[in-house]
């Protein structure tokens, strides 16, 4: 997983990118959707991987206080 270390803009907005299973990406997008109401950005990307189908993601989102911790926590959670 890979996290900003400074913020994009100066406006705040930082992401969270890493790797998931084929297949989990919709359920992790309603639970970011649910937990952000709707304030984070997320891509996903399909990719092979010695011959096991995996998917990356990015997640941009506005640096704030507990917010980045549920979202880290989410993401940490579908390690893949």
């Amino acid at each position: 997983m890979i996290e900003a270390e400074q913020p994009l803009l100066e406006g705040g907005l930082t992401y969270i990118a890493g790797t998931i299973k084929d297949g989990e990406s919709e359920r992790m997008r309603k639970m970011l959707f649910r937990a952000t109401r709707g304030q984070a950005l997320t891509h996903f990307r399909q990719f092979e991987q010695e011959g096991v189908q995996k998917v990356a993601y990015l997640v941009v989102f506005q640096a704030m206080g507990k917010g980045k911790d549920k979202i880290q926590r989410i993401c940490d959670s579908f390690m893949g």
